[in-house]
């Protein structure tokens, strides 16, 4: 959660920053280029090649990421049962909890296990 803030933190100082340098870059266009539209100032011409290039490097970086594998959707309904689902009980049992947890054994485990933190 903090990394998703950090990124959306930076996001908006990008977004800011950008906004910024082109309305900056925008008041000034006319002094920037030549009568044959050449941009005048070398440090403008690096610092716009170094943006490209490091745009090409992010694409590079980025195409050659594995797409995440699809996610199955969820049989939320036990339409479908694998090993571990509980049948013996009806999902609309209002004591469905306690019943499966008395089948699966978690029933026991969870007094096993707050007897313990006693002692």
């Amino acid at each position: 959660y903090f990394c998703l803030l950090v990124l959306k933190s930076l996001s908006q100082m990008a977004f800011y920053f950008s906004h910024l340098i082109l309305q900056t870059a925008l008041e000034k266009a006319k002094e920037a280029f030549d009568e044959e539209g050449n941009i005048i100032s070398q440090d403008t011409v690096n610092f716009l090649e170094t943006c490209l290039d490091n745009f090409i490097k992010y694409v590079e970086v980025v195409s050659s990421l594995k797409k995440p594998k699809p996610i199955a959707p969820e049989d939320l309904d036990a339409n479908h049962p694998i090993k571990t689902t509980v049948t013996e009980v009806d999902p609309d049992d209002p004591k469905w909890v306690e019943k499966v947890a008395k089948i699966t054994g978690a029933f026991r485990e969870i007094l096993m296990s707050s007897s313990t933190m006693g002692s």
